[in-house]
C-alpha cells in the first residue's frame, strides 16, 4: 500500500498552510505530509539549536 501512495501526484503544493489544514482535517493524509515537508528543516534547525543551549 505504501508503494500506491508515493505514486499518487503531490497537488497540495500550492495550498496555504490553513488550506492544508482544513484538507488534513478532512481525512486528506497527503496534506498532512505537505506540511511535514515544508517545516521539517525548519523545525529540525531550531530543535538543534534550542538543544544545544
Amino acid at each position: 500500500m505504501a508503494s500506491q501512495e508515493k505514486n499518487i501526484p503531490n497537488t497540495n503544493s500550492g495550498l496555504t498552510d490553513a488550506e492544508l489544514l482544513n484538507r488534513f482535517r478532512q481525512g486528506e493524509e497527503s496534506a498532512f505530509r505537505e506540511l511535514v515537508n515544508r517545516y521539517k528543516n525548519s523545525l529540525y534547525a531550531f530543535l538543534r539549536r534550542f538543544i544545544n543551549q
